[in-house]
């Protein structure tokens, strides 16, 4: 399977769950069947990174890359909160912050589109190390 493509579509997935909650605020249906949708791809923001970074760089990088990956994300983690706050305190209202959350999923998934492709060899057990 491409990590990649699973990538994209996981977050595309994560972008109309909370676009219906964004839609349909009332409707109780609505918000379970949403929440639903984002739970069953959100963990994919967890087990996929490493193995798109396996697939994408030389073993021997293995270790740095998620390890950053993880610093990165962590500080978004962080951060992510605030400005999704200060979102709806500007506009008084959830939606920016939830249409700031599709845009966000959505820039996700065009960069991942747009990214180039490498094409690896297979990786020798001498290479492995």
């Amino acid at each position: 399977m491409d990590n990649n493509r699973i990538s994209m579509v996981s977050f595309v997935w994560q972008a109309a769950g909370i676009a219906v909650m964004l839609a349909m605020p009332n409707s109780v249906v609505a918000l379970y069947v949403s929440s639903i949708i984002v739970g069953l791809s959100v963990g994919n923001i967890v087990s996929l990174p490493p193995l798109v970074i396996q697939h994408e760089f030389a073993p021997r990088s293995f270790g740095l890359l998620v390890g950053l990956n993880a610093t990165v994300g962590t500080l978004i983690m962080a951060v992510g909160p605030g400005l999704f706050g200060l979102a709806h305190d500007l506009s008084g209202s959830y939606a920016a912050s939830l249409c700031l959350c599709i845009g966000v999923q959505l820039a996700s998934s065009l960069i991942i589109l747009c990214a180039p492709r490498v094409v690896r060899e297979p990786v020798s057990a001498t290479e492995r190390g």
